[in-house]
């Protein structure tokens, strides 16, 4: 094949647990240093980011006016010089084949937008594990074929620059799911096609505690709400969720005697124990990230009593449709 010349742009805050892995697996890749750039865009880290990115030949810029992975990548676009731009995460591992299984097809002109697969990553703690068997976590497969519309995780996509000159750049307003509502656009302005390359693989590391979890899925909860008042009927309603955690929350509580003797027995896993009080805890982090967002004051925070009442008042409207012709 020949070898565009690719900008691969990494946003960074306070990464400085998991840069080495991710840069580490850039310096590996099959793909020639000269047709290829890097860039970390420190987003106001205040730990030791900057001075482990300092240790590689990359660009690195700084993004100090916003607070936003979005705004980070931004500025990476801006910087890029590459005409195809290839996204990952500082909690990425990518393989050495990534760049050129991910732009098998980029002589095709209709494709602007390359998905590729994303693995989990040596998961070891619980909130890990759970993670890795979750199908509902960032499964690029999934979120391309379910949903709205096709959604592109960062984790691992490439886009053609030229895209971003007609669509626009990312939305930074966003906390989260600013890569689904760019991907969104695209569909919607019909200029490009996107595809999903299973082959080429980046490793991602999840959360390594059930709080990181628990505050990833509240972050998910406000992200679907800010998406809901740009693409109104995009996003499942808050009654669905709420009814989630009872399902799963009884389910958990049914099977966990019979999960534990399992366990004890040595034939299941400490994650299949949890699975559905962990499903319970993380619906009720989109709950409460979603009410949270719909109530948002300046300290971003918002009293328990709004939340109940909240999923109290979804609950009877929902209730009074079913009764009420």
């Amino acid at each position: 094949m020949d070898y565009p010349y690719v900008s691969i742009i990494i946003p960074a805050y306070n990464a400085q647990d998991t840069l080495q892995l991710c840069l580490d697996s850039i310096t590996r890749l099959d793909y020639p240093v000269e047709r290829r750039e890097v860039i970390l865009v420190n987003n106001n880290s205040h730990d030791a980011t900057e001075d482990i990115a300092r240790r590689y030949a990359i660009t690195i810029v700084n993004e100090n006016n916003e607070q936003s992975s979005y705004a980070a990548r931004n500025l990476g676009i801006q910087h890029a010089k590459g005409d195809i731009l290839l996204f990952t995460d500082t909690d990425c591992i990518v393989t050495p084949q990534w760049i050129n299984k991910l732009l098998e097809s980029h002589s095709n002109p209709e494709i602007g937008c390359f998905a590729g697969n994303i693995k989990s990553y040596q998961p070891k703690t619980l909130a890990e594990c759970f993670a890795a068997m979750d199908e509902e976590n960032h499964n690029q497969e999934r979120s391309l074929q379910t949903g709205y519309l096709p959604a592109a995780n960062t984790a691992n996509v490439a886009y053609r620059k030229e895209l971003f000159q007609k669509i626009g750049l990312f939305n930074s307003g966003l906390k989260s799911g600013g890569d689904a509502e760019l991907t969104w656009r695209l569909v919607r302005s019909g200029q490009y096609k996107i595809i999903y390359v299973p082959e080429a693989i980046v490793y991602h590391k999840h959360r390594t505690s059930i709080r990181d979890l628990y505050r990833q899925h509240r972050k998910y909860g406000e992200s679907i709400t800010d998406l809901l008042r740009l693409y109104p009927g995009s996003c499942g309603d808050t009654f669905w969720f709420a009814k989630d955690i009872v399902i799963f929350s009884l389910a958990g509580m049914k099977s966990l005697p019979g999960n534990l003797y399992r366990y004890y027995r040595g034939n299941a896993s400490v994650v299949e124990v949890w699975f559905d009080l962990l499903k319970a805890m993380c619906r009720l982090g989109l709950v409460v990230g979603r009410v949270r967002a719909q109530g948002r004051r300046d300290n971003e925070s918002i009293s328990r009593l709004l939340v109940v009442r909240y999923v109290l008042s979804k609950t009877f409207i929902r209730l009074k449709s079913f009764i009420v012709p």
